[in-house]
Order: C-alpha cells, then structure tokens, then sequence
C-alpha cells in the first residue's frame, strides 16, 4: 500500500522493534523491511531484546551492532551473523584503520559461516 502512495518501496527505520514491527506488518503500509538496532547487549532494542528479536521476519538491516564501543566487533558480527542470522548490518567507524580491522573480521565470519571465500571487500586506504 506505501508503494503505490510513493512508488518506491520502502525500509522504515524503527527502535521499537518488539512492538512497532507487528503493529505496522498488520497495517495497510506493507514496509518491504526495517532498520532497527541488533546487537548482543540488547542496547536499544525495545521493549526487550526478546520481543525485538521475535518480532523479525521480514528483511532487517541491524544498526548499532557495536553499541558505541562497547561490544567488540567480532561479538557484534558473530551475534548478528550467527545467532539471528541477519545478513545485512550498518556500522559506525572513526578511522580508516578501524574501518580495515571491522570488514577483515566480518570476512572472517562470513567465511567461516559459508565455507567459501569470496573476496568482495577490499582494504580502504586514503
């Protein structure tokens, strides 16, 4: 229904996952997914970290997989990956360096999740 209002089809982003999502996929709105937060300390995952996890069915893009610096990339991605088996997350960098040692550990995962390499990612250099 929002696509033929805007023609385009549409991810809302939302941090009341646990509530909003089933209020809004039983809605007229038909969102094709959601960017909400997904990380292993359950930081902004509202109401809890339970009901946000439960309430995803549809194409989610986590956010917020770090928490600040809190969770170690390596936990983030593994709790992503591995444990809700999202495939698609947005993370937040301060340097270039960081930037490197993030995507290495994410290939890292990925790799060992799929049993093959592909090497899409590249080193970013200035």
């Amino acid at each position: 229904m929002l696509k033929s209002y805007i023609g385009v089809k549409t991810l809302l982003g939302i941090h009341h996952a646990g509530i909003s999502i089933n209020n809004l996929d039983n809605s007229k709105l038909n969102f094709v997914g959601y960017i909400t937060p997904i990380n292993p300390l359950g930081v902004m995952m509202l109401p809890t970290q339970d009901l946000a996890i439960k309430a995803i069915e549809k194409t989610i893009i986590g956010i917020k997989p770090f928490v600040g610096v809190r969770v170690k990339p390596k936990d983030a991605f593994q709790y992503i990956l591995d444990n809700i088996g999202i495939k698609v997350c947005m993370m937040g960098v301060a340097s270039m360096e960081e930037l490197d040692e993030d995507i290495s550990i994410a290939q890292q995962i990925i790799f060992n999740q799929s049993g093959y390499y592909k090497n899409s990612f590249k080193k970013f250099k200035n």
